[in-house]
């Protein structure tokens, strides 16, 4: 017996082509139809992710939740704790670097040596431990402020970049290297051009990371060069204050011992009339020069500053672009060692590079 045809109005409809296939229920009869019915599913926090692209993306305030936050803290803290430590180490075998030397060429004892070495453990230990709480601080304040100010581009680019793009900027690498090892292993895609993808994904998604970075780096520059420059002008204007000052008491006191001279004495009426003709081109002379020279001096300072911030921010810039080109390559190379951990590792290690080569 053949069956009924089936309802147009019972074939489960789709939200839309670009974002769904076309669902359809293949039942016997319309009865089986209504009961096998189910509707495609939707995202519950948003309808933007139904498509599945930008699925790692955060929200604008999910770094300070409890769990985000106590992590990020505890990372940064270890992480400032570690480089203090790091500086001690190295700093400590250079200094008994020195001091062998100055014993082999019989400067110091080796008792000299043992005392001034457990001397400068002691001060050197609890100066820098000191400066841990403090630097915690500051690596937090810039933490949080390399995060809002990362959030804020995507929330830009969010809105003249397309999705796909804007996916490949919110990638987490670390779930993306795992995924695509896992399919690898299963036989679902091949292994060339793994490195080559996670090459370009650990460039893609640390871009704005990278931007971030920049943009606190250059607005710090910026103040900096701002600050000096104007504690200069002021240092400058009080400097010209005081020297008016001093003129001012020094002709004062001048003509203070003129009005009681005699003039009749030692004909000082006819050296006073001399001084009259000559000095004032003289003094004009003096004060023309001085002029030119306060002119000359300032036009050098603010051209050698403002060529030292052009330097500085062009090293700055190129530093962050060959900081993010080589922690796409050292992520690459970490994911093919150890997929997850192996990119975080080679990434940072990348930046680091990239920071000792061209550091100043």
């Amino acid at each position: 017996m053949k069956s009924a045809p089936i309802p147009a109005h019972l074939i489960a409809p789709t939200l839309d082509a670009s974002l769904a296939k076309q669902q359809c229920v293949v039942a016997t009869s319309a009865a089986t139809a209504q009961d096998k019915l189910v509707l495609p599913k939707i995202n519950k926090k948003t309808f933007a992710n139904v498509d599945g692209l930008c699925a790692d993306q955060k929200g604008f305030f999910d770094h300070l939740k409890l769990r985000s936050l106590i992590l990020s803290t505890f990372r940064v803290s270890l992480l400032q704790a570690s480089q203090v430590f790091t500086s001690y180490v190295t700093d400590q075998l250079q200094f008994e670097t020195k001091l062998e030397k100055e014993l082999e060429e019989g400067k110091i004892s080796s008792l000299e040596l043992e005392i001034k070495n457990n001397e400068w453990e002691e001060v050197e230990w609890n100066k820098r431990m000191k400066t841990i709480p403090e630097k915690i601080k500051t690596a937090l304040l810039r933490y949080h402020a390399l995060i809002l100010i990362m959030r804020s581009y995507e929330f830009v680019f969010e809105r003249i970049v397309s999705r796909e793009m804007m996916d490949k900027l919110t990638k987490d690498t670390f779930k993306t290297s795992v995924r695509k090892s896992r399919e690898i292993k299963n036989g679902e895609r091949p292994s060339e051009g793994y490195r080559k993808e996670m090459f370009d994904t650990c460039i893609y998604s640390n871009f704005i990371s990278f931007m971030s970075d920049y943009t606190i780096q250059q607005a710090v520059l910026t103040f900096g060069y701002y600050a000096y420059f104007k504690n200069a002008r002021n240092r400058k204007k009080l400097k010209d204050s005081d020297e008016l000052s001093l003129n001012l008491d020094y002709k004062v006191s001048k003509a203070d011992d003129d009005l009681f001279e005699d003039p009749t004495k030692e004909n000082i009426t006819d050296e006073a009339e001399k001084e009259l003709k000559e000095t004032p081109t003289e003094e004009t002379e003096d004060e023309g020069d001085a002029k030119d020279e306060d002119k000359v001096a300032k036009i050098d300072n603010t051209g050698t500053l403002a060529f030292t911030y052009i330097y500085k921010s062009f090293h700055l810039m190129a530093s962050r672009a060959i900081g993010l080109y080589l922690a796409g390559l050292g992520g690459a190379f970490g994911s093919i060692l150890r997929p997850g951990w192996g990119t975080l590792v080679g990434v940072q290690l990348g930046d680091a590079c990239a920071t000792a080569l061209l550091d100043e």
